[in-house]
Formats: C-alpha cells, structure tokens, sequence
C-alpha cells in the first residue's frame, strides 16, 4: 500500500492591529487577525487528512483575535480563532488578586473515517452451477431456494454466486461519506485560601461530544461468511468532573485529585437479520428444511457444526456502545531533595464500570447485549521519577512505573451441540467462562542523561525498557509476554548566532510484539480426495463421509501463520533546523524518517514499513504589526506485506 500526499500548502496573512493605553491603571489591548487558507489533497483525504475539515483546493478565510485587560486586582484574558464552522478554538482566562482565578478552552474540529466498500470480499468468491459437488463422492443438482437469501444470481446470466463463495458482503448504507464532529470544552478554576498558605482547591470539567456517521459491520455464517455494512448515527457525550487539592509542607509538594467520568450515548443501535445457518448441522436443526441435499438425508452436512443465531431469530442488535462510567484516585507526591534533586512518586488508582453490560436491546440474554451483571475494570499503578544534576553541564534522570489491570469475567452461555454421527458430543454444552483480555502486568523503566559539551554543543542518551505480561494471553491467543528496548541519541548544535540545528535518533527492538497467534495462512492438506495439495477437506476413510474433517480443521485448526501490526524492529531519524536570516526574516526545515519491520514473529510472512515526511515554513515580518507566513509539507508512507486470504469451499 502506497500513500502520497501531493500537496499541502498553507498562506496565512496575519493582520494585526493594537491600541494599549494606561489611564487610572487601567490597561487594555486588542489584536485582530485576518488571513486566508487554501489547502488541497491527494489521493484519499481521509488519511492524508484525516482531522482536516477542508480539501480539494477548498479555500476560506482565517479569522482571530485577542482581547486582553488589567485593572488593579483584575486580569482578563479573550482569545479566538474562527476558519469555518468545524474548525474552531477559543480560550480565555481571568484572575482575581491570585485568589481566584479561571480558565476555559473550546475546541471543535472534524475528524474523516473510511468507509470499507468491502470490494476484497468477493475476491475469492466461486460460482455454482448446479452439476456436481466434489465429484469423488457426492452428485447433487443444487436449486437455490428463496428463503435462502445468501446466494443471489447477481449478474442474470443464470449462474447463483454464493453457495460455495469464501466471502460475501451486502450493503444497507444510507451514507457514504463518513465522519464525527468532536468539540472539547474544559474549565478549570482555583481557589487560594489567604488563612491556609500553600493551600490549593481546584475543579476541573472537561466536555466532549462527538456527532456524525461511521460504519458498523456485521457477519453472518451461512455457506460462506456474509458480512453485512449499515450507516451507524453517532451521538456521545464525555463528561469529566475533578476536584482536587494541593498543599506545600516544607519540601514537599502533595496533590490528590478524584475523577467521576460519565459516557452516555444516544447513538443507533443498527439491527441485522442474519442468514440461514446452511450447514454445518444435522438433519436435528430446525432450519435443516430450507438446506439443499448434499448427497446424504435431506439437510444433513457431513462434519461438526452449530450456530447461536441465524435467520429464525429475527433482527438482532449489533455494535452497540455502551454507556459506562470511572471513578479514579490520583495521588502525586514531589520532594525537593536539594537544589540538585528532585523525586517524584506517582500512585493511581480506577474503577471502570460497563453500565450497559446487565441491559438487553430488544430481547434478552447474551444476543442482545445482557452479560447478567456491570462489567467491572480495576486498574492501580505506581510510578517514579528522579531528576539529578550531576554536575553544571550533566544530568540524570530515572523513571520507573508498575502498573496491574483486572476485568471481570464473563459466562458465555451457549446452546446444546447437536451431532448424531458423533454421539460423544452430540447434545454437549459448549458454555464457557470466559476470562478477560485486560488482565496484565507491566514494567517500565528508563533512563535519560543531559551532557552539554560546550556552549554550542549538546547530547542526549537514552534507554526504556517495557515487560509486559499478560494473565489470559493462551485463552486469546495472543502473545503472552513482550520486551521493548528503546535506545535514544540526540544533540542538538548551535554555530552560529541564530542557527540551531537538532537530530535525534531512535531504535527500537521489541522480542515477541504482540501477536494473534495461529490467525491467517492454512497449511496444504497433506492428503486430499482429489489428491495434489489443495486446501480440500482430509477423509482418510472415503467409505465413511462422516470422516470429513470439513473446514473446522482445514481453515481454522490447521492455520498457523501469527499476524501482528507491531514492529520486531524500528529506526527513527529526525532532523530539524532552525534559522534567524534577520529580525524580519526566519525559517526552519525539518526531516522524519522512520523504518520498521517484523521478520521472525509472522512465520515467514514478513512485513516492512517506510515513513518520510519533510516540510520548509518561511516566517516574513516586514513590519511590527503584519506577518506573512509560508509553508510546504511532504509525506510518504508504503507499507509492503503478504496478502493471505483463507478459502472455503462451500
């Protein structure tokens, strides 16, 4: 996959214009900003900009401002910026003798998603054209009944897609074009006791709502996987409440805060009728009527099989958000060893709450959302950080962090198994207790060493090491401990007056990266019915068609290909430059580069990635109250990996 922004350009014309004036001290000052933007994108804007409201040479105007006052024991500060109505920001603040001060920021952008066109999902789709189904042993004229509404003849040439496809989609959308509108409000307002000196009461409230449209897709099991796309309402609501308390005693500064959020949605809960479950299962299974004869009794399909809801349940609820809820202590602790160290120790603790989790949509039970109980995630932490001057141009820092997560359980209550050819686990319950995927430990250490070696020249050394070991990884099938080391140089150099270049490098080494173990890339069968090396299914005993090991072994059981999207190894290159031609006159260039890649935790299906971006901005200030501001900016992103789709056959 290949990205390519052609061209992302920016002029922003700044007009400023201000009047202060002191009178009785009084003092005032007001700035107003004019500008204008054109922007315009390549390729798909909903990468290339994905928090950009505007694209394909849209073109607006910038409007800003400032309004500041100071009189006596009052300060006010107003700040404003307006591009078009989802791209917005303003800010202000006001305090009162430092007994009382407040301040507030609004935010409101657009954020662009993709819309999957699901165009993959036919790629390894076959067709059916009655005759024979695996000739060695089975011979059936197939008609596709209308009840069955996952086989279609979709090009009216007579041919029906679908009964034997790997994939199949549908889709009900009623947009296509997706994207949420995200504002942010926070205020946060302080309180200083005259009577308590180094004695702190403070609130924050922080508000964010997000409105739009997103995708929500769903899959049925009917002959082939059936996945199904509807245009999903957003509308959530964040609401964050946080009083907290400071106090100086002596050396040591403590804080302690408490948070209450609040999740709730009014979002659609999209509802899917799912297809006919056409097999595996035996001739027991009430829908076995509307299933074609495969060569055994009239709707029997040779193998194991069993689904929790088809087409005789009606619609049923899918991707529903939850509402949920967190209560979180935070405790902060710094000490002022001497004028050379410094200690900072951390403790947090949470409470997670799905308030959703007990309530069913629709129905009842686990298909409409009901687990029996609120789902519950505890989280604690501890963390460190020591800051040591070692000496006026060398310093030191250490951080260390732990931190633990536990979630509930949830039982999974699952109906009968029905196999009469099999008669140890025909009529067996599958139910399980199912264990959470949050519960884990983790470990973070890290250290930084400052070495200025002359007024001109400066280093940078670092190192992080991360273990992360998580409790259920067997039961998830995912990688059950990870290691991270981090090495870090920089410098930065200034030769000249007014000239400062800065480079960093990063590498990073991560040994078993998280993983979904056996996902992708089914072995060849090592002997088939029709013989060669075919993804068909195994029968050692071609008397016996209950034999068949079917698609339970030769799709899921017998894949052994680890996928990951995390990095075995990384280098990150940045370089920056920074330049003061004259008083009225600066610029700065900037260089990222970054390489990652997984060779030996894919099974051989390795996987690379290459990041460049660079960009030039030239600032022009001809006069005291008027700027002119140009940029350009580059990115480039490929990433190359092995494609493996899994085909069923039938």
């Amino acid at each position: 996959m290949r990205r390519l922004i052609l061209l992302l350009m920016a002029l922003g014309l700044v007009l400023t214009c201000s009047q202060a004036w002191a009178e009785d001290e009084k003092s005032y000052e007001l700035e107003v900003n004019l500008g204008a933007s054109v922007n315009d994108y390549g390729d798909v804007p909903n990468r290339a900009a994905e928090y950009k409201s505007q694209v394909d040479m849209d073109s607006s105007w910038y409007i800003g401002g400032k309004f500041s006052l100071a009189e006596k024991d009052f300060l006010l500060n107003l700040e404003g910026r307006y591009i078009e109505v989802n791209d917005q920001e303003y800010s202000g603040s006001l305090d009162f003798r430092r007994l009382f001060s407040f301040k507030s920021n609004y935010y409101r952008f657009y954020h662009r998603l993709d819309r999957d066109l699901m165009e993959n999902l036919q790629a390894t789709a076959t067709e059916y054209r009655g005759g024979t189904w695996y000739p060695e042993k089975y011979t059936s004229t197939f008609t596709p009944p209308s009840s069955m509404p996952d086989v279609k003849d979709i090009d009216n040439d007579g041919v029906w897609e679908g009964a034997s496809a790997a994939v199949w989609h549908d889709s009900y959308e009623k947009v296509h074009h997706y994207g949420v509108t995200r504002s942010l409000w926070k205020n946060d307002a302080i309180l200083r006791l005259p009577t308590v000196p180094g004695v702190v009461l403070g609130f924050t409230h922080r508000m964010e709502e997000r409105k739009g449209w997103d995708q929500a897709r769903t899959v049925s099991k009917c002959s082939s996987c059936h996945v199904a796309a509807y245009s999903k309402y957003i509308e959530e609501y964040t609401n964050d409440y946080i009083p907290y308390i400071e106090a100086r005693l002596g050396r040591w500064t403590v804080r302690y805060s408490l948070m209450y959020r609040s999740f709730n949605t009014s979002s659609d809960v999209p509802r899917h009728l799912y297809l006919n479950a056409q097999g595996p299962a035996p001739t027991t299974d009430p829908a076995a009527a509307l299933k074609p004869d495969f060569g055994l009794a009239p709707g029997e399909f040779p193998g194991e099989g069993g689904l929790n809801y088809d087409y005789s349940d009606g619609e049923l609820p899918f991707a529903r958000t939850p509402e949920s809820e967190k209560w979180q202590h935070t405790l902060k602790a710094k000490w002022d060893i001497s004028s050379s160290q410094i200690l900072n120790l951390g403790f947090v603790y949470s409470e997670a709450t799905n308030e959703s989790s007990d309530e069913a949509e629709g129905g009842s039970g686990l298909l409409y959302g009901d687990a029996g109980e609120e789902l519950e995630v505890d989280y604690l932490a501890f963390s460190g950080n020591w800051h040591w001057r070692l000496r006026k141009d060398m310093s030191l820092t250490v951080k260390a962090k732990y931190h633990t997560m536990d979630g509930d359980d949830v039982y999974i209550q699952l109906d009968p198994y029905y196999n009469p050819a099999d008669p140890t686990i025909d009529g067996k319950d599958f139910s399980f207790n199912r264990k959470s995927a949050y519960d884990e430990d983790e470990y973070i250490f890290s250290a930084d060493l400052s070495w200025r070696y002359s007024r001109e020249l400066a280093f940078r050394f670092g190192y992080e090491l991360e273990y992360i070991d998580r409790k259920n990884a067997e039961e998830h099938h995912v990688t059950d401990e990870t290691t991270e080391h981090l090495f870090k140089l920089g410098a930065t150099w200034k030769p000249m007056a007014g000239l400062k270049v800065k480079a960093d490098y990063n590498f990073l080494y991560v040994d078993d990266p998280y993983a979904f173990k056996h996902a992708a890339c089914p072995e060849e069968a090592i002997g088939t019915s029709v013989g060669g090396t075919d993804y068909t299914p195994v029968n050692s005993n071609p008397d016996n068609p209950w034999n068949y090991s079917w698609y339970s072994y030769t799709v899921y059981g017998r894949r052994h290909a680890d996928t990951t999207n995390q990095p075995e190894m990384a280098h990150d290159l940045g370089v920056k430059v920074d330049y003061i031609l004259s008083a009225n006159l600066n610029t700065n260039f900037y260089l990222k580069y970054r390489y990652a890649e997984n060779e030996d935790d894919t099974d051989g299906y390795n996987w690379e990635q290459n990041t460049f971006m660079g960009g030039v901005n030239v600032t022009y200030t001809p006069m005291e109250k008027f700027g002119v501001n140009v940029g350009y900016n580059f990115f480039w992103d490929e990433y190359t990996s092995m494609l493996c789709a899994a085909v069923y056959h039938g």
